[in-house]
């Protein structure tokens, strides 16, 4: 036998024994007596519109998502955080509530600082390795307003415009041997409000503040919407400015009623952090000057803010969706 017959030989022998050794170490785990640790946890799972179709309500007002649709909801994609996008109104996310882990959850919280959460709490979700029968899961719906009410006056209103950020926690319990576990799951909320505010001064003063209009509501089958009756010597310091964060169209028209009704019509847009200013009619009231002095109501600007997607604030006295219309009545008699 040559050298080198034995030297393979040799290698061959040393390295069967080596896959012996290892094969044969106890360290090793067998599947069959390895144990998972004992958890409750829970996730949020993002419900698509087809997904609310198939939703269900109690009695109490609850949505639930059936057994039906629950390998649907296993293969999304739970939710890492909550963003709401370009919020253009009131926007409720809905998700469905899972839990995940092999112990029984109960006693669950939501807490958020500018969120309002329903229901706030749900008292149990069972884990199906308990061997409970699953027949629903619980859908939350997490809602972000958009223009809020004022608590302790009435009707009024506030809207702000802007990035938003807030933090979702939800607060739950599971019991391993005889202990109670408290988990803490937190969610980071985002996103911006969308909206134009229109704010209205004279002489850097609100409008709703000044002395020198007469300021009306005024909704009638002419929809007329906000009535000012002004003094044409205030109109230069008369600006509309757009304190929001979207811009918005306006058409204007100019009604000279005693010269044959003639109608002036203007168009444009107001940019964010810009205004309108209504000065460059003085030239029409020099050019068309009225019939009698002191004679009212010969000049009126009426001008139409939108239309947009977008809710219209002016300031935090009306908001409407879509347009809104502002008629200024001119004349030389302010009383």
């Amino acid at each position: 036998m040559s050298k080198y017959v034995w030297l393979f030989q040799f290698w061959l022998i040393a390295l069967l024994a080596v896959i012996v050794i290892v094969g044969c170490d106890n360290s090793s785990v067998d599947p069959e007596e390895k144990t998972d640790e004992a958890v409750g946890q829970l996730r949020l799972v993002p419900l698509s519109t087809n997904d609310l179709s198939k939703v269900i309500t109690d009695e109490n007002g609850q949505q639930w998502l059936p057994k039906s649709e629950m390998l649907t909801v296993l293969a999304k994609t739970a939710a890492v955080d909550i963003y709401y996008g370009e919020l253009k109104a009131t926007r409720t996310l809905q998700y469905v509530l899972m839990n995940v882990g092999n112990q029984d959850v109960f006693d669950i919280h939501f807490n958020a600082q500018d969120l309002y959460i329903y229901p706030e709490t749900i008292g149990l979700i069972p884990a199906s390795t308990q061997g409970a029968e699953l027949s629903a899961l619980p859908i939350v719906n997490i809602i972000k307003e958009h223009v809020i009410p004022i608590e302790g006056v009435g009707s009024l209103l506030e809207m702000s415009v802007g990035a938003f950020m807030d933090t979702l926690i939800i607060k739950y319990h599971y019991i391993t041997d005889s202990d109670t576990i408290e988990v803490l799951d937190d969610y980071d909320v985002g996103g911006t409000k969308m909206g134009v505010i229109i704010k209205p001064t004279l002489a850097d003063k609100s409008l709703f503040e000044s002395p020198f209009v007469r300021f009306y509501n005024i909704y009638d089958i002419l929809q007329m919407g906000n009535v000012v009756f002004l003094n044409p010597d205030t109109v230069e310091y008369f600006h509309f400015t757009n304190v929001g964060n979207v811009p918005i169209e306006y058409q204007m028209e100019l009604h000279i009623w005693h010269h044959d009704n003639t109608i002036i019509y203007f168009s444009g847009d107001i940019l964010p952090d810009t205004y309108l200013d209504i000065d460059f009619i003085n030239e029409y009231f020099t050019n068309f000057p009225l019939l009698e002095e002191n004679n009212r109501g010969d000049y009126s600007l009426i001008i139409d803010f939108g239309p947009t997607p977008y809710i219209i604030g002016i300031e935090n006295h009306s908001f409407l969706e879509g347009n809104f219309r502002f008629w200024i009545d001119f004349t030389f008699d302010p009383n």
